[in-house]
């Protein structure tokens, strides 16, 4: 027995022209008929071709259908882990005309429970590994039914019924880095349009490749499966950035590209380093990237990467910068450049830049409104976005971000962009990674703290780190450092601020004053 929940209003997702229904059964099933025993997905426990995909998401789509009272409007929350069941689910529950809520695994039980209470499911699909985060919650909860379950299942009925447009199609989370997460929807017809859009502007099409995917099938990493699955390409999904499986993925003939945030970019290319393995794309985004990081990434994978922006409010693409442009701005940089490049509007994307500095958006498949606490918040379809990241347009027409408005550190009435200390002292020798914030003080109001993270092989070095930001103007240099082992992330895999301030009043007793220090606190 499942249960009704709230939602949005009628009519209150895709306000404008009307659309035609969305066939995602139809396309799954030419999908099956045109690649049938092709490669289709690839995980630590098999694979999976493309008559089996279409054949068993078309189960789970009858099944899900069977068990709802909503019909065509089923909202399924979705809590897995990479692998070929992700994949299932996404294209089941859009092949029933249903919602996918994505929950991403590294939520703590108070997260989802928060992610729940504000965008309620009819259902909650889970694996075993993951059934102790579930105790508790007001939904019912099923175990994703294995290969022979599907199997065994009557074929549906082919076509199923296409999706109405204006119906939620998807919905995913903010990351939560300005409060608690928003839950963002997307209408059929803006999920649709999404991935047409992030198709044509792929590099290159691709049919009978593949590509790697480490992190977290929800956001940037479930669209990309999907545009290379719905060109006749494949996926193989890991667990995360774990080294040897990473390296014998590389390994597998035909795999092309991969998608690395500069976080997981860094990981490999110090466990590579000396090695090749050239790609024809290494896809990034999500945080800043670095001159010398790439050039440490391009001595292993080749000068492929390709950077990208996305929001949860307006998925990939926004902006792109292609390998050429990539490998010219960053490739011959002598220091940092002057913040991160993300290349050119996309396909329907208007770029704009507000008078205090914060990037606004606008676009054809921007999302449809936020679910939160308060209630269904449309957004309007005509209005621009504020993204909360700060940045310019060059006179080449490319976006470059310089950091985020509400990470600006004040230190005694002076404004810092921590960023762009960051990417100073991530260019120092003996540095992997860095992060600027600022933490509270009675004395300068906040107090600019690095935290770094040193090389493989090298030693925490701070009288160099002080030498390498000499030349900033004096307010802007980092009173304190801290060593790290790795910069602390969010539940979506981004850096967290928050994060390393937590670690920092965790691990040290904070003296303030006119030369502020920190002193370790003793272990229990």
């Amino acid at each position: 027995m499942s249960r009704a929940v709230s939602r949005t209003p009628a009519g209150a997702v895709a306000d404008g022209p009307a659309h035609c229904p969305i066939p995602w059964s139809a396309e799954l099933l030419a999908l099956g008929q045109r690649y049938g025993p092709r490669l289709a997905v690839r995980d630590a426990h098999g694979e999976l071709s493309y008559a089996a995909l279409s054949r068993r998401a078309h189960a789970l789509a009858d099944w899900l259908r069977s068990v709802s009272p909503n019909g065509n409007g089923l909202r399924v929350g979705v809590l897995l882990h990479n692998g070929r069941a992700a994949v299932l689910a996404d294209y089941g529950i859009a092949a029933a005309g249903g919602c996918i809520v994505h929950l991403n695994p590294a939520y703590s039980a108070q997260e989802l429970a928060w992610c729940l209470r504000i965008a309620p499911v009819d259902l909650l699909l889970t694996e075993p590994a993951l059934a102790g985060r579930t105790a508790g919650l007001d939904v019912p909860v099923h175990g994703f039914p294995d290969d022979a379950v599907l199997d065994a299942r009557p074929a549906p009925p082919a076509p199923l019924p296409a999706a109405d447009p204006a119906g939620p199609g998807r919905i995913l989370f903010t990351s939560g880095t300005s409060g608690p997460p928003k839950a963002v929807v997307y209408s059929h017809y803006k999920r649709w349009l999404a991935a047409t859009v992030l198709r044509a502007v792929l590099p290159y099409r691709p049919d009978g490749s593949g590509v790697l995917l480490m992190t977290p099938y929800v956001h940037g990493a479930s669209m990309l499966a999907r545009a290379y699955l719905d060109c006749g390409g494949w996926t193989t999904l890991l667990g995360g950035a774990r080294i040897p499986e990473v390296e014998a993925a590389l390994r597998e003939p035909g795999l092309a590209a991969m998608f690395a945030p500069p976080s997981v970019l860094a990981k490999l290319a110090d466990a590579f380093a000396g090695r090749s393995y050239p790609m024809r794309c290494v896809y990034s985004g999500t945080q800043p990237l670095s001159a010398a990081l790439f050039r440490r990434a391009a001595a292993v994978f080749g000068p492929a990467l390709r950077v990208t922006y996305g929001k949860s409010e307006n998925l990939n693409p926004i902006t792109v910068l292609d390998a050429d442009d990539c490998a010219a701005l960053y490739g011959a940089a002598e220091g940092e450049p002057a913040g991160c490049c993300v290349g050119r509007a996309g396909p329907g994307v208007e770029v704009r830049i507000a008078d205090d500095g914060e990037v606004l958006l606008r676009s054809q498949h921007m999302f449809d409104g936020y679910l939160t606490a308060q209630g269904w918040q449309p957004h309007p379809p005509a209005a621009w976005h504020g993204s909360g990241d700060v940045g310019r347009v060059d006179e080449a027409g490319r976006l470059w971000l310089t950091g985020r408005k509400n990470q600006i550190i004040n230190t005694g009435g002076y404004k810092i962009n921590p960023d762009e200390v960051a990417a100073v002292i991530r260019a120092a020798p003996g540095v992997a990674d860095a992060m600027v914030v600022g933490v509270a003080s009675e004395y300068w109001t906040e107090i600019p703290v690095c935290g770094y993270v040193p090389a493989a092989g090298a030693a925490p070095d701070e009288a160099a780190l002080r030498r390498a930001v000499g030349h900033l103007t004096s307010y802007k240099q980092p009173r304190l450092y801290v060593p790290l082992a790795a910069i602390p992330v969010n539940a979506m895999g981004k850096p967290s601020a928050q994060g390393l301030r937590d670690y920092i009043a965790a691990a040290y007793r904070l003296q303030d004053g006119p030369h502020p220090e920190l002193h370790a606190r003793e272990r229990a």
